[in-house]
């Protein structure tokens, strides 16, 4: 089952602050762990395949709102904000690009290290959510102990690609410096903007689902980087992703195809589906 075959093959995941979820091309899944230390979980059937990922970010926070995790879920993305931002907007310029750079540079990794410190939550609900993903990957059963067993780093992560636009952003930003400070911080967010979509234009069309030696090379540097923040999960937050996980596996739609009636699973738009 490992390769393309696996269950999840497509699966797309994301960690919160109190959970996990995963989405394909029949549903989306979210699994949360509630203040009464129980699982939440919530499972919504996608109409197509195009309608993956058009809501899924509304539907996890309205759920948090609905668990009382809203004020977690906020700190969650003023983390984020604040680890993009402050290297772009750090107060060096003048210096030469050689020592701009690293600086920026020095202030990223700070930041994130700061960041795993100070709120390791949710990085140990990525950490789940990818040894889940790896555990399905080597065909072994979804249980805690083989998740366990797995590594929490993965290439299909976004943050792979996320790394490479941070990287060309604060050497952008770095060469790119302006003699006022506004106009320096204007270009620094316009180009982290332009880098947003030009890497995943880039990352689609020559990297995801590539073999090639540029492929391989450009997803390793970037899966460095998780190993500055990602943090080794304990059972309960891979009990959360398990429980996301399964649910998001386990359903199925029916659709009529003349006479005959084709039950169609997870992962069926890249012909893994079944008939009867």
């Amino acid at each position: 089952m490992t390769g393309k075959n696996w269950r999840g093959a497509g699966t797309l995941g994301t960690a919160w602050m109190a959970g996990v979820s995963y989405e394909n091309d029949i549903c989306r899944a979210v699994a949360l762990r509630g203040r009464d230390g129980q699982i939440h979980t919530k499972v919504e059937k996608i109409g197509s395949v195009t309608d993956v990922l058009d809501s899924s970010y509304m539907q996890v926070l309205n759920m948090a709102v609905g668990l009382g995790m809203n004020g977690a879920f906020a700190r969650g993305l003023l983390r984020d904000f604040f680890a993009v931002v402050i290297p772009l907007l750090l107060p060096i310029w003048g210096l030469p690009f050689w020592a701009e750079f690293p600086a920026r540079l020095g202030a990223y990794v700070a930041l994130l290290l700061f960041f795993r410190l100070i709120s390791p939550a949710r990085d140990r609900y990525h950490g789940a959510e990818h040894k889940v993903l790896n555990c399905d990957r080597e065909g072994l059963d979804l249980t805690v102990e083989n998740a366990k067993a797995q590594s929490p780093i993965t290439g299909t992560c976004g943050t792979v690609a996320g790394a490479w636009k941070m990287l060309l952003a604060l050497l952008a930003a770095s060469a790119l410096t302006m003699p006022r400070p506004w106009l320096s911080c204007t270009l620094a967010i316009g180009v982290y903007v332009a880098l947003d979509y030009g890497v995943d234009w880039f990352w689609e069309r020559f990297v995801r689902k590539k073999d090639s030696l540029l492929a391989r090379t450009l997803v390793r540097c970037g899966m460095a980087v998780q190993r500055l923040y990602l943090t080794e999960p304990g059972d309960e937050e891979l009990e959360v992703a398990l429980a996301a996980y399964k649910l998001s596996i386990g359903q199925q739609v029916k659709i009529r195809i003349g006479k005959t009636t084709a039950i169609i699973h997870p992962g069926a738009a890249r012909g893994r589906g079944r008939k009867k």
